[in-house]
């Protein structure tokens, strides 16, 4: 089970007994790429606050947009024939040509993933554009920026704790709840609780999140959202989510998007390496 304000920790239950195991411990390292893949290892004070780390992110990403692009511009073959060769790698013709085959040849290849990737994680980066690519694809802005910003659990913790006060919480009437949605799922990924609401997880791709809501005093469950039912701007989240780490088509996408992610750390150097080499030639 994982838990909202519990600084992204899940707590090991037995399913069976109901026998706490304790929290699940994360990886460091996994967390500290985040940040540095996220935030310049600066992440904002508060979700959906700027900071500099992540506005380096955002147009560092931009610009890579606009290489991709130039680049598939520059390359793109006038010929069908031009296009099959170069779609292959040489490894027989000297290293100059191996480099020059693997930036154009591995450049097409990875292209598409990349801006994928590239136009996905923008709408984290940027407000402005988050609006343009949900609004695009029939998303209603409004109603999207709630789930970017803070959530209304959080502020009424915030308003709590302004006055001094601190509401007792009720756990046998989570355990209620939560037997009643496992009576009502035979199969889920995960269960995800709140103060009056449990959302429960299916699959691993898409994530789709069925959200229902509960007496917090009986436990007793009062409202159901199902995926089917939620606005489009919410499931565009975890659309553009899913598209940007790969996670939609399983292990096989993630392999793709790994491999297109190698790809694309060692285009800037072999688009160096045949800089120099043309400046050398030029010198001559």
């Amino acid at each position: 089970m994982t838990f909202k304000n519990a600084g992204r920790k899940s707590l090991s239950v037995n399913p069976y007994t109901g026998e706490v195991n304790g929290w699940i411990e994360g990886n460091t390292f996994f967390q500290t790429m985040r940040k540095l893949h996220r935030w310049l290892l600066n992440p904002p004070p508060q979700k959906g606050a700027s900071s500099v780390g992540k506005m380096i992110v955002g147009i560092s990403t931009l610009l890579m947009v606009v290489i991709l692009v130039s680049g598939l511009v520059i390359w793109w073959p006038r010929t069908r024939k031009a296009l099959n060769n170069r779609l292959k790698v040489s490894c027989r013709k000297g290293w100059r040509r191996f480099w020059y085959d693997s930036h154009v040849a591995l450049g097409f290849y990875s292209t598409l993933f990349l801006l994928v990737m590239a136009l996905t994680g923008l709408t984290w980066s940027f407000g402005w554009y988050r609006s343009f690519a949900y609004g695009l694809l029939g998303g209603n802005t409004s109603k999207q920026a709630q789930t970017h910003g803070t959530s209304l659990p959080q502020k009424e913790n915030d308003a709590r704790a302004k006055k001094g006060g601190k509401k007792q919480t009720d756990y046998t009437a989570w355990d209620k709840a939560v037997q009643e949605v496992q009576t009502k799922y035979t199969g889920y990924t995960s269960l995800r609780i709140e103060e009056k609401k449990i959302q429960v997880i299916q699959g691993q791709q898409l994530r789709r999140t069925d959200t229902l809501k509960f007496n917090p005093k009986s436990g007793e469950i009062t409202e159901t959202t199902t995926y089917a039912e939620v606005p489009r701007a919410q499931k565009l989240k975890g659309w553009f989510y899913a598209f940007h780490t790969g996670s939609w088509g399983g292990i096989y996408t993630k392999i793709l998007y790994f491999l297109a992610a190698f790809i694309g750390g060692v285009l800037p150097l072999s688009g160096y390496y045949l800089w120099l080499k043309k400046k050398q030639r030029a010198t001559r």
